[in-house]
């Protein structure tokens, strides 16, 4: 299966657009994206289990190559021996009674005339080609006319019977499929004329976003689009029943079994926007990973700034500063003082160093400790039954100290403790015993621990 056909099922599958033994009416102007569209159903219709005929209607609008338009549909589809349905409607005459803009009215009379044809038919769904790239330039068109929110949410992958299977795919993409394929399709004329607001959008405005600010402009508003359509769907902020323990936060799975997708997913990215307060580089496809989890029940995923989010025991757990895991469940290892140790096979490195720090720490994943109050050596080690440190002005279980964390007992032994020759005095990303915080005219040490992975 060619890769953009297997990503438009999957678009199709989760928007669930078309359904087994429907009969799906593709709108065919004989263009790149209606090829494309056609090309794909016809891959996907013994998959899915659909029937399809094409739809042209001839909008009389140019003349001669209106005419072309309609003689090269009607040879395509007998190429692909596939059944089609031809209309004409006199647009023109049509605007001049109504008003309104050219492309609008042709807009009405095509949709009107394909819903009426699909009725003749008994079509259950009507294919349109809008890909991502429409997507982009529609949205930007309501932006520059001062739409408000509903204008961003652009078009949606379906609305009543029309449905746009290609809405998630690139123009760049469906031109590669054709010459893949070796598809001949026709050019409109007018695709090119600056006239329009559209192609000046497409042809000036967008090329220099992509060039001069964010090459992924087209990307960016689709995933602005879909966001803004399932907070519409789902209503107002979702409330989570969410738990607090010291640097995480939980949520029963449970919570998530009875919903929709898009509901899992704006519940999702609340969670996410409580638990790491930025979701500046939370997109789209990391809320489908956390539906993934979520629907599973275990696992973990790790997100952008090595934030990680994990399904056990019942719970979603999320945690917004950077807790250090080790990747082997029980471990020693002696430390240099001063020095860089690369613990590999763990995957953690500390770093220390002897001479004064003054700079402000960045999290808890650095620590100052007094240098009189060590007994050296040092050295990094896995959870053991019994272990203690001094927290506050008591002695403390580290074992109580994970559950107020809300540490999973399975992660326990992962999390690497700093030790002295007599006891604990530093869990990354948790606590720092009392006994080794620096006192007034004190000598120091620093600490810093961190993925190998992120060096």
């Amino acid at each position: 299966m060619h890769p953009l056909v297997a990503r438009v099922k999957s678009f199709i599958l989760e928007y669930k657009l078309i359904n087994k033994q429907e009969h799906v009416l593709i709108g065919f102007s004989g263009g790149a994206d209606s090829a494309a569209l056609t090309a794909i159903l016809m891959k996907l219709r013994e998959v899915i289990g659909f029937t399809i005929t094409l739809f042209h209607l001839n909008h009389q609008l140019r003349g001669a190559e209106s005419d072309r338009d309609e003689d090269f549909v009607i040879e395509w589809s007998r190429n692909q021996r596939l059944p089609l349905r031809v209309e004409r409607a006199n647009v023109g005459s049509i605007r001049k009674t109504r008003g309104g803009s050219l492309e609008e009215t042709a807009r009405m009379v095509r949709y009107q005339t394909m819903e009426k044809v699909a009725s003749e038919l008994g079509a259950e769904r009507m294919a349109v080609g809008h890909n991502m790239d429409d997507q982009a330039e529609t949205v930007l068109l309501n932006l520059f006319r001062g739409s408000g929110k509903d204008g961003l949410r652009g078009m949606p992958p379906a609305r009543g019977q029309f449905i746009r299977p290609l809405l998630s795919t690139g123009r760049e993409d469906i031109d590669l499929f054709l010459s893949d394929l070796k598809l001949p399709f026709i050019v409109d004329s007018t695709n090119r004329d600056l006239s329009f607001s559209r192609n000046r959008i497409r042809h000036q405005f967008i090329p220099l976003i992509a060039e001069n600010f964010n090459p992924k402009i087209r990307e960016a508003l689709f995933r602005l689009t879909m966001n803004i359509q399932e907070e519409g769907r789902t209503g107002k902020r979702i409330s989570l029943p969410l738990e607090n323990a010291g640097e995480v936060k939980r949520i029963p799975i449970s919570f998530f079994s009875e919903m929709p997708q898009a509901q899992r997913i704006q519940a999702l990215r609340e969670f996410l926007r409580i638990a790491y307060q930025d979701l500046r580089n939370i997109y789209r496809q990391h809320l489908k990973s956390l539906d993934r989890l979520v629907m599973k029940g275990k696992g973990e995923v790790c997100l952008p700034g090595r934030a990680l989010v994990r399904a056990d025991e019942g719970y979603l757990w999320g945690f917004r500063s950077h807790l250090i895991v080790a990747n082997i469940p029980e471990w020693s290892f002696p430390l240099c003082m001063p020095g860089h140790n690369v613990l590999s096979a763990i995957g953690l490195v500390l770093e220390a160093q002897c001479e004064p720090f003054s700079a402000s720490l960045k999290g808890n994943i650095e620590a100052v400790l007094d240098k009189s109050s060590l007994r050296f050596p040092l050295l990094a080690r896995s959870f053991q039954p019994g272990d203690r440190m001094v927290v506050g002005k008591s002695e403390k279980k580290i074992k109580e100290i994970f559950a107020e964390n809300a540490i999973p007992v399975e992660w326990r032994k992962l999390i690497p403790l700093v030790c002295d020759n007599e006891k604990i005095i530093w869990i990354p990303g948790i606590a720092l015993d009392e006994r080794v915080k620096v006192r007034d005219n004190s000598s120091s040490v620093y600490f810093r621990c961190s993925r190998l992975s992120s060096r």
